[in-house]
Protein backbone atom coordinates (compact mmCIF):
# COMPACT_ATOMS: atom_id res chain seq x y z
CA UNK A 1 0.00 0.00 0.00
CA UNK A 2 3.30 2.73 -0.09
CA UNK A 3 2.40 2.81 -3.63
CA UNK A 4 -0.50 4.76 -3.10
CA UNK A 5 0.76 6.98 0.17
CA UNK A 6 4.11 8.05 -1.68
CA UNK A 7 2.90 7.82 -5.24
CA UNK A 8 5.91 9.36 -7.14
CA UNK A 9 8.10 7.41 -5.66
CA UNK A 10 6.94 4.12 -5.57
CA UNK A 11 5.25 3.64 -9.11
CA UNK A 12 8.52 3.48 -10.53
CA UNK A 13 9.35 0.60 -8.27
CA UNK A 14 6.28 -1.48 -8.40
CA UNK A 15 5.85 -1.54 -11.99
CA UNK A 16 8.52 -4.19 -13.37
CA UNK A 17 6.76 -6.57 -10.83
CA UNK A 18 2.64 -5.69 -11.42
CA UNK A 19 2.03 -8.04 -13.98
CA UNK A 20 4.33 -10.68 -12.15
CA UNK A 21 2.30 -10.25 -8.97
CA UNK A 22 -0.91 -10.41 -10.48
CA UNK A 23 -0.59 -13.66 -12.65
CA UNK A 24 1.94 -15.66 -9.90
CA UNK A 25 -1.41 -14.79 -7.55
CA UNK A 26 -3.98 -16.24 -9.81
CA UNK A 27 -1.34 -19.55 -10.68
CA UNK A 28 -1.17 -19.83 -6.75
CA UNK A 29 -5.08 -19.49 -6.13
CA UNK A 30 -5.00 -22.92 -7.88
CA UNK A 31 -2.69 -24.77 -5.53
CA UNK A 32 -2.88 -22.91 -1.93
CA UNK A 33 -4.88 -24.19 0.89
CA UNK A 34 -6.56 -20.64 1.33
CA UNK A 35 -6.64 -19.33 -2.18
CA UNK A 36 -8.91 -16.43 -1.47
CA UNK A 37 -5.97 -14.85 0.22
CA UNK A 38 -4.43 -14.29 -2.97
CA UNK A 39 -7.63 -12.24 -4.55
CA UNK A 40 -7.40 -10.25 -1.34
CA UNK A 41 -3.58 -9.57 -2.24
CA UNK A 42 -4.86 -8.54 -5.78
CA UNK A 43 -7.81 -6.24 -4.39
CA UNK A 44 -5.58 -4.47 -1.99
CA UNK A 45 -3.40 -4.16 -5.33
CA UNK A 46 -6.13 -2.95 -7.08
CA UNK A 47 -7.46 -0.39 -4.82
CA UNK A 48 -3.81 0.99 -3.97
CA UNK A 49 -3.38 2.01 -7.43
CA UNK A 50 -7.13 2.40 -8.66
CA UNK A 51 -7.84 6.67 -8.65
CA UNK A 52 -7.08 7.66 -11.52
CA UNK A 53 -3.36 8.54 -11.03
CA UNK A 54 -0.93 5.80 -11.96
CA UNK A 55 -0.78 6.02 -15.87
CA UNK A 56 2.05 3.88 -16.00
CA UNK A 57 0.33 1.04 -14.33
CA UNK A 58 -2.79 1.23 -15.65
CA UNK A 59 -0.75 0.08 -19.34
CA UNK A 60 0.97 -2.63 -17.61
CA UNK A 61 -2.27 -4.37 -16.65
CA UNK A 62 -3.78 -3.82 -20.20
CA UNK A 63 -2.27 -7.29 -21.71
CA UNK A 64 -3.56 -8.95 -19.02
CA UNK A 65 -7.20 -7.50 -19.16
CA UNK A 66 -9.09 -10.02 -21.03
CA UNK A 67 -7.81 -13.01 -19.38
CA UNK A 68 -8.30 -11.93 -16.27
CA UNK A 69 -12.00 -11.26 -17.05
CA UNK A 70 -12.52 -13.85 -18.65
CA UNK A 71 -10.71 -15.66 -15.41
CA UNK A 72 -13.14 -13.79 -12.89
CA UNK A 73 -16.00 -14.21 -14.65
CA UNK A 74 -15.55 -18.08 -14.42
CA UNK A 75 -14.78 -17.74 -10.80
CA UNK A 76 -18.05 -16.13 -10.43
CA UNK A 77 -20.12 -18.80 -12.38
CA UNK A 78 -18.41 -21.63 -9.97
CA UNK A 79 -18.09 -19.74 -6.61
CA UNK A 80 -19.53 -21.92 -3.67
CA UNK A 81 -19.81 -19.09 -1.00
CA UNK A 82 -20.94 -15.39 -0.91
CA UNK A 83 -18.25 -13.70 0.40
CA UNK A 84 -16.16 -15.21 -2.38
CA UNK A 85 -18.13 -14.41 -5.13
CA UNK A 86 -18.42 -10.96 -3.80
CA UNK A 87 -14.54 -10.72 -4.20
CA UNK A 88 -14.28 -12.04 -7.73
CA UNK A 89 -17.58 -9.02 -8.29
CA UNK A 90 -15.57 -6.60 -6.97
CA UNK A 91 -11.97 -7.56 -8.49
CA UNK A 92 -13.81 -7.51 -12.15
CA UNK A 93 -15.57 -4.08 -11.37
CA UNK A 94 -12.36 -2.61 -10.05
CA UNK A 95 -9.91 -3.79 -12.90
CA UNK A 96 -7.33 -0.04 -12.66
CA UNK A 97 -7.40 0.71 -16.20
CA UNK A 98 -9.31 3.59 -17.98
CA UNK A 99 -12.72 3.27 -19.46
CA UNK A 100 -11.47 3.86 -23.06
CA UNK A 101 -9.83 1.12 -22.33
CA UNK A 102 -11.89 -1.33 -21.08
CA UNK A 103 -14.20 -0.18 -23.35
CA UNK A 104 -13.66 -3.21 -25.76
CA UNK A 105 -14.25 -5.85 -23.11
CA UNK A 106 -17.63 -4.22 -21.12
CA UNK A 107 -19.61 -7.21 -22.25
CA UNK A 108 -17.20 -9.35 -19.24
CA UNK A 109 -18.50 -6.67 -16.63
CA UNK A 110 -22.52 -7.12 -17.21
CA UNK A 111 -23.17 -10.20 -15.68
CA UNK A 112 -20.69 -9.26 -12.65
CA UNK A 113 -22.85 -5.65 -12.43
CA UNK A 114 -26.23 -7.92 -11.82
CA UNK A 115 -24.53 -9.59 -9.00
CA UNK A 116 -23.08 -6.41 -7.68
CA UNK A 117 -26.37 -4.28 -7.72
CA UNK A 118 -27.85 -7.35 -5.62
CA UNK A 119 -25.26 -7.64 -3.23
CA UNK A 120 -23.96 -5.98 0.21
CA UNK A 121 -24.12 -2.37 0.45
CA UNK A 122 -20.37 -1.79 -0.49
CA UNK A 123 -20.91 -4.15 -4.17
CA UNK A 124 -24.38 -2.10 -4.76
CA UNK A 125 -22.60 1.72 -4.60
CA UNK A 126 -19.83 0.14 -7.12
CA UNK A 127 -22.55 -1.35 -9.30
CA UNK A 128 -24.11 2.10 -9.30
CA UNK A 129 -20.73 3.88 -10.13
CA UNK A 130 -20.03 1.57 -12.77
CA UNK A 131 -23.27 1.48 -14.36
CA UNK A 132 -23.70 5.37 -14.07
CA UNK A 133 -19.80 5.97 -15.58
CA UNK A 134 -21.20 3.70 -18.75
CA UNK A 135 -24.39 5.57 -18.93
CA UNK A 136 -22.03 9.13 -18.83
CA UNK A 137 -19.47 8.59 -21.12
CA UNK A 138 -21.27 6.24 -23.81
CA UNK A 139 -23.90 6.42 -26.46
CA UNK A 140 -26.85 4.28 -26.29
CA UNK A 141 -25.92 2.80 -29.77
CA UNK A 142 -23.36 1.28 -28.38
CA UNK A 143 -23.75 0.62 -24.69
CA UNK A 144 -27.78 -0.75 -25.16
CA UNK A 145 -26.35 -3.73 -27.18
CA UNK A 146 -24.23 -4.56 -24.88
CA UNK A 147 -26.30 -4.73 -21.37
CA UNK A 148 -29.23 -6.42 -23.88
CA UNK A 149 -28.07 -9.77 -22.30
CA UNK A 150 -28.60 -8.89 -18.50
CA UNK A 151 -30.93 -5.60 -18.66
CA UNK A 152 -34.32 -7.35 -17.15
CA UNK A 153 -32.02 -8.46 -14.18
CA UNK A 154 -30.24 -4.76 -14.09
CA UNK A 155 -33.58 -2.86 -14.35
CA UNK A 156 -34.82 -4.97 -11.53
CA UNK A 157 -32.01 -4.45 -9.06
CA UNK A 158 -32.38 -0.52 -10.02
CA UNK A 159 -36.42 -0.66 -9.25
CA UNK A 160 -35.12 -2.61 -5.35
CA UNK A 161 -33.17 0.17 -5.19
CA UNK A 162 -35.92 2.98 -5.21
CA UNK A 163 -37.44 3.07 -1.54
CA UNK A 164 -37.98 5.51 0.70
CA UNK A 165 -36.50 5.65 4.24
CA UNK A 166 -35.22 3.95 6.27
CA UNK A 167 -33.98 2.37 3.11
CA UNK A 168 -30.38 3.84 2.59
CA UNK A 169 -30.82 6.97 0.27
CA UNK A 170 -27.25 6.82 -1.40
CA UNK A 171 -28.72 3.93 -3.33
CA UNK A 172 -32.07 5.77 -3.94
CA UNK A 173 -31.04 9.11 -4.73
CA UNK A 174 -27.96 7.63 -7.48
CA UNK A 175 -30.48 5.00 -8.93
CA UNK A 176 -32.70 7.97 -9.52
CA UNK A 177 -30.35 10.04 -11.06
CA UNK A 178 -29.14 7.16 -13.25
CA UNK A 179 -32.73 6.40 -14.31
CA UNK A 180 -32.99 10.31 -15.00
CA UNK A 181 -29.89 9.75 -17.16
CA UNK A 182 -31.23 7.02 -19.20
CA UNK A 183 -34.69 9.51 -20.17
CA UNK A 184 -36.81 7.62 -22.30
CA UNK A 185 -34.54 4.68 -22.37
CA UNK A 186 -35.14 3.81 -19.06
CA UNK A 187 -39.05 2.99 -21.11
CA UNK A 188 -37.38 0.93 -23.50
CA UNK A 189 -36.60 -1.43 -21.50
CA UNK A 190 -39.36 -2.60 -19.78
CA UNK A 191 -40.91 -6.00 -20.41
CA UNK A 192 -43.20 -8.52 -19.98
CA UNK A 193 -42.74 -10.34 -16.54
CA UNK A 194 -41.27 -13.46 -17.26
CA UNK A 195 -41.47 -14.36 -13.24
CA UNK A 196 -45.19 -14.08 -12.55
CA UNK A 197 -47.18 -17.57 -11.24
CA UNK A 198 -50.31 -18.60 -13.67
CA UNK A 199 -52.90 -21.10 -13.29
CA UNK A 200 -55.89 -21.79 -16.31
CA UNK A 201 -59.03 -20.00 -14.43
CA UNK A 202 -61.92 -22.45 -13.17
CA UNK A 203 -65.46 -21.63 -11.73
CA UNK A 204 -63.51 -21.74 -8.30
CA UNK A 205 -60.84 -19.22 -8.59
CA UNK A 206 -62.20 -16.20 -9.88
CA UNK A 207 -64.99 -14.98 -8.15
CA UNK A 208 -66.00 -10.82 -7.30
CA UNK A 209 -68.71 -9.34 -4.79
CA UNK A 210 -71.12 -6.90 -5.64
CA UNK A 211 -73.44 -4.73 -3.69
CA UNK A 212 -76.68 -4.45 -5.64
CA UNK A 213 -78.76 -1.66 -5.27
CA UNK A 214 -82.14 -3.57 -3.81
CA UNK A 215 -80.76 -6.31 -3.09
CA UNK A 216 -79.71 -6.13 1.22
CA UNK A 217 -77.12 -8.55 0.67
CA UNK A 218 -73.77 -8.69 -0.95
CA UNK A 219 -73.49 -10.71 -3.99
CA UNK A 220 -71.53 -12.81 -5.12
CA UNK A 221 -70.49 -13.21 -9.11
CA UNK A 222 -68.28 -15.87 -10.90
CA UNK A 223 -66.05 -13.77 -12.78
CA UNK A 224 -64.44 -17.00 -14.51
CA UNK A 225 -65.99 -16.86 -18.25
CA UNK A 226 -65.03 -13.96 -18.76
CA UNK A 227 -61.28 -14.32 -17.40
CA UNK A 228 -61.04 -17.59 -18.85
CA UNK A 229 -61.52 -16.02 -22.20
CA UNK A 230 -58.99 -13.27 -22.23
CA UNK A 231 -56.93 -16.14 -20.39
CA UNK A 232 -57.19 -17.56 -24.00
CA UNK A 233 -57.15 -14.88 -25.87
CA UNK A 234 -53.34 -14.07 -24.43
CA UNK A 235 -52.56 -17.74 -24.33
Amino acid sequence: MSVNLFPTNNEGVILPHLNKMILKSLEYTTTAQEPIVYFYLIRTLFRSIGGGRFEALYKEILPLLQVLLESLNRLIQTARKPHERDIYVELCLTVPVRLSVLVPYLSYLMRPLVYALNSSQELISQGLRTLELCVDNLTAEYFDPIIEPVIEDVMKALWKHLRPLPYYHLHSHTTLRILGKLGGRNRNFIGLHKDLLSATPTEQDVEAIFKIEGIPNEVPVSMSSGVFREYSRDG
